[in-house]
Formats: structure tokens, C-alpha cells, sequence
């Protein structure tokens, strides 16, 4: 098929529209008129397999020549990559057609049509992986006697831009929040038997989009395949000094995932301590170590800086061999047997080995909450944080993922990149909902939202919008804090912690409907008055996410107010001092005032009801009265930029805590009485290193069962486990508590007296103790002198009760419990039978109480 060389109106740098008249674009500054056609490149304008428009290089290396590019179909911006071997090909200036050079040797020509196929064959295995964290192929074909792959234009900050603008250096943990997302893709890559093979800090791009801030990895031109055992065949060599391992310096070594874990941990080296680690060469040659992190100043956790040397072994064979392991070693799930350290390095660093049983103390949700600073230390007052939205699998979208369109100037000095650096803060249009194919978000991402990303809990205050709060109208609007009261994967539901404003319900004192009230208008409104318009800025207002007929603002209904809030002290209000000069009535309770619901006595009576001062929400008042508002909306998280810590659990826990003790933390409803609110949860301490605390609940919990139906079930897939680590965690924890317990690897328990499945390990912050532990740790806890019978609250109650724990019994829906004595009974009862449950957990020694 003959190229075709046409003229449109879009900018062929940017590929941004441009007017019909003018062939400068606005946007960028680039003159279509004055086109650059580097040396053997297709000329700016041509259009490859009918619908994709070639705009100008943005990447050139040794596999081939990077294009932006434009599909003319779905009118949005691709990256065009073509294959084109540096020495074995070239383009005539006055043809489109590749040729490989044959003068030379008519090895360079097979040697061109086996990587050209090979190169497709990649691109097929690509374009079969939906993942935000790896660029995704969207198409591929043959033209002009060479290969095209057509990828998603991504836009962000290269590691490299991201370590400049930090000053050089990330703290260690931070990095590993960033990068355990990314491992556990490399490792679904790798059961495809694709690896990467060029794992390099300018082919890692920071990006922040609809998943919130996060990893993608870039250019697999150098991918290729390999057989089972993690061994490939042979290979050209690919090699970027300081992150390629010795095998990638000879075309017949035996390459495999462990090729990318080497590359993954010195470019993790790199952004650690900024000093790219010795070539592999220098290495073997000169008998040169790695350099420890304590010797650049660093105090960098052992177990991440055991991952990263293990990772940067020379030999294949020492090296850690998966994806898998690394995410273990790095969460501190696995003890690595050789560190590669120097040897003055390891004479004081030789770690023991945990216990099979034992939960690590160190683990996956550590790692990803490393922005956030022990709270003990922190002082009141706003900090700056990011949002990440750890959602591997959202995108199901015919077979594409996220596409992202933003504007971007050509990138200098980066070599078969598929990604421009971004230059633009403004919000282009965005139209897409939630639940169509998601669009960027568009923001150059600062530094602090790059190194404190932490996730959103219910529970937590988050920032987002402004509004006019202390009446000082020379001052500008103030952030608006919000109360998280609700989420799913994408969106939160907020209300103001404040009430912002005090507003007549209608205007007229009749019978009116919620959506043709008066203050819905004003919520919602066009006009610039509006509340909708004076809090937030175009771009969060397209964040929001009306779900219901309620109004993208509304106002919580009886209904949520009872659901949301445990307590009616939790319902109470403080007004702003711009909503008492707007009319609020503070009466007897200064710092507690009414507000509105949005529920009615009925659509044809004049009375809506609102939360009383006290917080009861049985009080109905005329719609034509003005009472407090406080506002609520569902918005993405993406369009969350701060958040709050100025209210925080008690942070004078406890630093001298011993094995058999009793402490308190976090509350639960436990005497059935819901009218007193909930009961402090005590916990008898198991275990305890490194400043944690394994905790097992003193008195049972909700009777359960295992699994809802008599069949073969496992730990990691019991109901229990659900209940454990959603309902139970939510429910009993504040969000800053659920930042002191420690996300577990949870060992895949086998009941040494019978043959059945035990399931799979698993990372949970909830757990049932195994039967062994319930033998070692719990009796040892007890000092073998204590009454195991187990109870509920309170503990002079009769009503005690056989418990589960979460080892497999005699047959496959059985599972092992502890009898009345506090003895396991391994044969176990059957999975759909109610038993009690005692939760356990790894807990911050800070966070107890006695």
C-alpha cells in the first residue's frame, strides 16, 4: 500500500488542531510549513495503513525510529513506532520503503526479516496486556518492507526528571511505593513469557491520570521472548551501561525475568542514591562492590537495601529469579539468603531467618503508605500528600486502556521513547464520564504530590475546592475540608466538615421537591453565584460525579446521615464565620448548629428535615427558614490534591509493651447495644519486633461462618477473610489507626496431619492466627497458667464459643478450630457452621494503649 502525504489541519509537533488558515500552531509554535525530515524517516504528513497521520521524530535508538502520530478514525494522539535496526536498514530520501542493506552481508538481510517478525510477535503479546502501569499496544501491521507499532501517547515525567526536580534523590521507601505496582505487572508480563530487557529510569514515566499517581514503563523495543525456566534463546545484545547485567553483554548468555530484576533494582539503586551503580563489565573486571546505602548518609530500611543488592547479584543464578520474589524480598516477606554486600559490608548484616508461621513485620501496605511521616511526630495543620488509586484492573475497554491526551513538546535526547516530557498545566476539555474510556489528568506533577503519595480511607479529610470561610473577603476563598464518607473505585463521597453557607431550603414556604428546591438551583446553577461555580474550578467541576438524580451537589439525606454517621456526635456541625454572617442561628451550642437535609415529611408538605444541633435528624422545619448547608458531593479521586490530619487518633501510645499483655485499640460494637456507641477493643499481645506488635483480640467477635456454603474453600479465598480485611477493618479502625497496622504476608498454613490444599499465601492487614501459631505463639503468651476458653464481651459472661483459625482441616471444607480447652482440633468442623472469631494483626507499637 502507497503512503500518502496529505495536509490537514493539525499541528504535526503537538497534534493539536490548528486553524484552517494558518499553518503555525497556537499551541506549540511549530510551522507545518517548514517540515524537518531527519536522515531515513517518513516525511511529517505521511499516513501509514490508511488512518494513522506521521508527525514529527520524537525517538530514535537502536531497534528503530519513534513517531508522534494521530488516528484519523478515533482523533486522538498515538505514538507510531517503526521498526528500523540502526546498520542493517535505510530509506532512500525519495521512497517510504525500507531496505535492508544487503552489500554488507546477507546476514544483516536475514538478520532484518527475523527482527522485523520477531518484532511483531512482541506486539502481539503487548497488546493483550491492560495495564495502566505498562504502555499499551493498540496496533500493529506491515508497510513499506518494515513493521509499525502503534501505542498509546503517554504523557508525564521521566524517573530522570522526576529525580532532577527532587534534587537528586528519593527516600528509599518512597520509591518502593512507587515501584511495587509496577513489579507486580512486570510479573504478569513475564508469565507471558515477554521480559523487558531496557528497564532504565528514561524508560519509566511518572504519570498521574485517572489511577491516580503512578509508574508507567516504557519502550519495549528491545523486548523479546522467553522459553519456560526463565532462559531465553539467543539475543542481540541490548545494553545500558550502570542497568544491564553481564548476561546482556553477549548475544548467546541466558537471558530471563531475572535480566529485568537486575535492571529494576539499579535503576532503583540509582533513584535512591543518585550514583548510577558500576557497569556489570567494571564489575566482574575489577571485583568492584555495590556500594552500601549506609555509605552515602542513607538510612535506608535492611530489608529494601537486602532486595536491591540481592537484586544486583552478577551471576544469574545468585540473583533474585522473579518478579514475584523481588515484591516478597522488598516487602520484607522473604529473608534473602545472599546479599551481595561486600565483605566488611556483611560481617554485621547477616539476617535470620524467620519462622515459617510468623508474619513479617515489614510488608506491601508499609511500602505504599511511605509518604506519610509516624504521626507522633507530625505537627497540626495541612499536609501536602498525593493520591494513589491502586486499581490494577479497572480498564475494559474493548481492548485498550487508558488513553491519554495531553499537550507536549518534543522530547531532546531520549532514545526510542514513545512519551514527550509534559509542559502544560492547563485543562484541556474533558468530556469523559467514569464510565467511558477514561482521559488524563492533566497537570505537570509537583514534587510533593511525586514523593507523599497515600491512599484515601473512609474516615480521612481530604481538600479540594475553596470557598469563603473566615470572612475576610481580602484574603480569597479558603480550601474547603472534606469528610470522607463512602468510595468505590474511582469516586469518594464527601461532605464539608463545616457548614459553609446557610441557605432557605425554597424560596417559597410550599410543598416542593428536592430537585426543584431552591437550594438545589443554587448548588448546581449556572450563574457565578452559584455554589458550584465559587467552589471549584472547571476541572474539579468535571471530576464530579452525579450519581443518582440528586445533583453533582446535594445534600445527604436522612437515610445517609444515619448510615454514614455511627453517632450522633459524629453528626454535630461547626459553622465557618462567613455562614454565621450569612444567617446561621448558633444559639445554646455555639460550636453546633442544625442543618439541612435533603429529605422531606412528604413532596407535598412545606417541611424538610434537618440534623439539630444535639444531631438527632428528626427535626423538621419550614423550607422557606434559612439553616446551615453543608454540601456533599461524589468526585474522583484524581481531583483530590490535599489532605488532613488535624484530627488524628491519640498519639501517645504506648513504648514499653510486652508479650502477654493486654492493650486497647480501635473500638467495635461488642455488648450489642447500639444506642452507647462502641466498645474499646482489647488485645492480648502474641508477638512483638521491631516496634510491632502481633495482636490477637481478647474476647470473640461476631459469630461467623467460615465460608456460606459446605465446600472446598482455603484461607485466601474464605469469606472470612473478605469480612476481615473490608467490613471489620472499616468499621473498627479510624484511618490514621489502619496507618499503624501493618499489611501481613499471611503464610498459606498446611495442617501437618492430613493432605489438603492450604491455598496460597496471601497480604492482609486482618487475620485468623494458623493452628500452629494458636500452639507457639498463644500458649507462650498465656505462660501456659491462663483459662483458654474464649468469650464474649464482656469476659464475665457464659458465653463462650469454639473459634476458627485459618488452617485447612481433614477434608476440604473443613477448616481447624480452637475448642473450648484452647486446644486445636485439627480434624476441624465444617466451613458453613458459625463459629467465634478472633481477629489478629501486626499493630505500630505507638498506636496501643493500655
Amino acid at each position: 500500500m502507497e503512503a500518502k502525504n496529505i495536509q490537514l489541519n493539525i499541528c504535526y509537533s503537538c497534534m493539536n488542531r490548528m486553524p484552517e488558515e494558518s499553518s503555525v500552531c497556537s499551541a506549540c509554535g511549530n510551522d507545518n510549513g517548514a517540515r524537518s525530515n531527519p536522515e531515513n524517516t517518513l516525511p511529517e504528513g505521511t499516513v501509514l495503513f490508511r488512518k494513522y497521520l506521521v508527525g514529527k521524530v520524537i525517538g530514535r535508538g537502536g531497534f528503530g525510529i519513534t513517531y508522534i502520530g494521530y488516528d484519523l478514525d478515533l482523533q486522538l494522539k498515538v505514538a507510531i513506532k517503526e521498526y528500523f535496526p540502526a546498520g542493517v536498514s535505510y530509506r532512500s530520501s525519495r521512497s517510504y520503503d525500507v531496505i535492508s542493506d544487503t552489500s554488507s552481508s546477507s546476514q544483516n538481510h536475514t538478520a532484518f526479516s527475523k527482527g522485523c517478525e520477531a518484532f511483531l510477535d512482541e506486539a502481539r503479546m503487548l497488546a493483550s496486556v491492560n495495564s495502566p502501569y505498562i504502555v499499551h499496544v493498540r496496533d500493529f501491521f506491515r508497510e513499506h518492507g518494515t513493521a509499525y507499532i502503534v501505542m498509546d501517547y503517554v504523557e508525564g515525567i521521566t524517573l530522570t526528571k522526576v529525580l532532577q526536580k527532587a534534587g537528586g534523590r528519593i527516600e528509599a521507601e518512597r520509591v518502593v511505593s512507587l515501584m511495587l505496582p509496577l513489579i507486580e505487572q512486570l510479573d504478569k508480563l513475564h508469565e507471558k513469557n515477554i521480559i523487558h530487557r531496557d528497564i532504565k529510569p528514561e524508560n519509566i514515566m511518572l504519570v498521574k491520570d485517572w489511577f491516580g499517581v503512578h509508574l508507567i514503563l516504557l519502550d519495549f523495543g528491545a523486548a523479546r521472548s522467553f522459553i519456560s525456566g526463565n532462559v531465553s534463546k539467543t539475543f542481540t545484545a541490548v545494553v545500558t551501561p550502570g542497568f544491564a547485567p553481564p548476561e546482556q553483554y553477549s548475544q548467546k548468555s541466558r537471558q530471563g525475568a531475572f535480566t529485568d530484576v537486575y535492571g529494576l533494582c539499579a535503576t532503583m539503586y540509582y533513584a535512591i542514591t543518585g550514583t548510577i551503580p558500576p557497569t556489570a563489565t567494571e564489575r566482574s573486571a575489577e571485583d568492584i562492590p555495590i556500594r552500601s546505602f549506609r555509605s552515602f548518609g542513607l538510612d535506608v530500611p535492611q530489608h529494601i537495601e537486602r532486595a536491591i543488592i540481592h537484586g544486583l547479584a552478577l551471576k544469574s543464578s545468585d540473583r533474585t529469579q522473579t518478579m514475584q520474589e523481588l515484591y516478597a524480598e522488598l516487602s520484607d516477606g522473604v529473608i534473602i539468603p545472599n546479599s551481595g554486600l561486600s565483605s566488611q559490608e556483611t560481617a554485621s548484616r547477616t539476617p535470620a531467618r524467620h519462622a515459617a508461621s510468623r508474619p513479617s513485620s515489614h510488608t506491601q501496605q508499609r511500602a505504599r503508605n511511605t509518604g506519610r511521616v509516624e504521626r507522633r511526630t507530625r505537627k497540626s495543620g495541612w499536609r501536602k500528600v498525593a493520591v494513589i488509586l491502586l486499581a490494577l484492573f479497572i480498564v475494559a475497554f474493548a481492548g485498550t486502556s487508558a488513553v491519554y491526551l495531553l499537550r507536549s513538546n518534543s522530547s531532546e535526547g531520549r532514545t526510542d521513547s514513545v512519551v514527550n516530557e509534559a509542559t502544560s498545566t492547563s485543562a484541556p476539555d474533558i468530556t469523559a464520564t467514569p464510565t467511558s474510556q477514561p482521559t488524563a489528568v492533566p497537570t505537570e506533577i509537583p514534587d510533593a504530590l511525586i514523593l507523599k503519595a497515600a491512599d484515601i480511607a473512609v474516615g480521612d479529610h481530604v481538600i479540594v475546592g475553596s470557598y469563603e470561610q473566615d470572612n475576610d473577603l481580602t484574603n480569597g476563598p479558603e480550601p474547603i475540608e472534606w469528610i470522607v464518607l463512602d468510595k468505590d473505585e474511582v469516586n469518594l463521597l464527601l461532605v464539608s466538615r463545616y457548614a459553609l453557607d446557610c441557605q432557605q431550603y425554597n424560596k417559597d414556604n410550599k410543598g416542593v421537591i428536592w430537585t426543584n428546591s431552591t437550594l438545589y438551583n443554587w448548588l448546581n446553577g449556572t450563574d457565578a453565584d452559584s455554589f458550584v461555580n465559587r467552589a471549584f474550578s472547571n476541572f474539579e467541576q468535571k471530576m464530579l460525579y452525579e450519581k443518582g438524580n440528586n445533583g453533582k451537589v446535594f445534600l445527604l439525606s436522612m437515610e445517609e446521615c444515619e448510615n454514614y454517621y455511627k453517632t450522633i456526635d459524629e453528626r454535630k456541625c461547626e459553622p465557618t464565620a462567613y455562614a454565621v454572617t450569612q444567617g446561621v442561628q448558633q444559639g445554646t451550642y455555639k460550636t453546633s448548629i442544625p442543618w439541612w437535609t435533603r429529605s422531606k415529611q412528604s413532596d407535598a408538605s412545606p417541611r424538610a428535615y434537618l440534623v439539630d444541633s444535639l444531631g438527632r435528624i428528626n427535626k423538621p422545619r419550614y423550607v422557606n427558614r434559612k439553616e446551615a448547608v453543608r454540601p456533599a458531593v461524589w468526585i474522583n479521586v484524581a481531583a483530590i490534591t490535599e489532605k488532613s490530619y488535624s484530627v488524628e487518633a491519640n498519639t501517645q501510645g504506648l513504648t514499653d509493651v510486652h508479650v502477654g499483655d493486654y492493650v486497647s485499640f480501635g473500638s467495635y460494637d461488642q455488648d450489642l447495644n447500639r444506642t452507647n456507641g462502641k466498645e474499646s477493643i482489647d488485645w492480648l499481645v502474641l508477638d512483638i519486633k521491631d516496634n510491632k506488635a502481633l495482636l490477637l483480640s481478647r474476647y470473640l467477635f461476631d459469630s461467623m461462618q467460615y465460608w456460606a456454603a459446605s465446600r472446598g474453600v482455603t484461607w485466601e479465598t474464605g469469606k472470612l477473610r473478605t469480612w476481615l480485611n473490608q467490613s471489620f477493618l472499616q468499621d473498627a479502625f479510624s484511618a490514621s489507626e489502619q496507618d499503624k497496622i501493618i499489611t501481613t504476608l499471611v503464610t498459606a498454613d498446611k495442617n501437618p496431619s492430613y493432605d489438603t490444599d492450604p491455598g496460597n499465601d496471601t497480604r492482609d492487614k486482618v487475620f485468623l492466627l494458623s493452628a500452629k501459631e494458636v500452639k507457639e505463639l498463644y500458649k507462650s503468651a498465656l505462660s501456659g497458667s491462663q483459662d483458654y476458653k474464649a468469650y464474649f464481651y464482656p469476659a464475665k459472661s457464659s458465653r463462650w464459643s469454639f473459634w476458627w483459625t485459618r488452617t485447612p482441616g481433614y477434608y476440604q471444607n473443613f477448616a481447624v478450630y480452637v475448642n473450648s480447652e484452647g486446644e486445636t482440633f485439627d480434624f476441624g468442623e465444617r466451613v458453613d457452621l458459625r463459629a467465634g472469631v478472633r481477629p489478629a494483626m501486626w499493630v505500630d507499637i505507638s498506636a496501643l494503649q493500655k
